[in-house]
């Protein structure tokens, strides 16, 4: 009866450790961001972590580089401290989970830095509810069975309108349309009402370009008597 007893509590107490260490890694599931200050400029990174069978995988991205889904070589997880690596650019982070936080280190060529990792919801810009539909898409599939015939004056014509920029909340496009005159004036097109109305006119000075500033308002450049 004793050895019994020795053989059931070994297989509880590991029993309770595996059940840790699964509770642990869905913790740490889900997308991770943190700024690195790198000589007073801040560099934000972002890491997705995944559970693919009983493996840890991830990501690392760095939009402020234009890097997205670099694979990370290691995704550790022992007790509450975390290691993400990625050998190709020699760095690592090392840090202590506590809830929705990991407070570390990330070491890259020989330097370190203070970095602090917060769980966060990961969203895809913009409005989600604006891409075409499947009806829509099957109906635009549908136009390439046919035999559809373009005068040459249409093909090689300049568009009438040019420069598309999406607002940064996605609910607003701009672009830029000439008129009779030849005036190149640039319009915003509300995309949930289809409303349309012209944001800038081009007068006797050129508009060189223009961008938005933020979700309400565009920015331009104009000449001013030749400047």
């Amino acid at each position: 009866m004793k050895l019994r007893f020795i053989k059931m509590s070994s297989l509880l107490v590991f029993s309770v450790i595996t059940g840790i260490n699964g509770v642990h890694s869905q913790e740490l599931e889900g997308s991770w961001e943190g700024k690195l200050n790198v000589q007073g400029t801040e560099l934000l990174l972002i890491f997705d972590i995944k559970k693919e069978n009983d493996s840890l995988t991830g990501t690392l991205d760095s939009p402020l580089q234009g890097a997205f889904g670099l694979p990370l070589d290691e995704v550790k997880l022992a007790d509450d401290q975390v290691t993400l690596s990625y050998s190709k650019i020699g760095a690592t982070f090392t840090g202590t989970l506590q809830d929705e936080t990991i407070t570390g280190t990330f070491k890259q060529s020989g330097q370190e830095f203070p970095l602090v990792l917060q769980k966060v919801e990961k969203t895809v810009p913009g409005d989600q509810s604006l891409p075409s539909s499947d009806k829509e898409l099957k109906q635009l599939a549908a136009y390439d069975q046919g035999n559809y015939k373009y005068e040459v004056e249409d093909y090689f014509a300049k568009p009438k309108a040019s420069s598309f920029q999406f607002s940064p909340d996605g609910k607003y496009m701009s672009y830029r349309e000439k008129d009779e005159n030849a005036k190149n004036h640039v319009y915003v097109k509300n995309l949930e009402t289809d409303q349309i109305t012209r944001a800038i006119t081009e007068k006797d000075e050129l508009v060189r370009g223009y961008g938005w500033a933020n979700e309400n308002r565009l920015i331009y450049v104009m000449d001013k008597g030749g400047n």
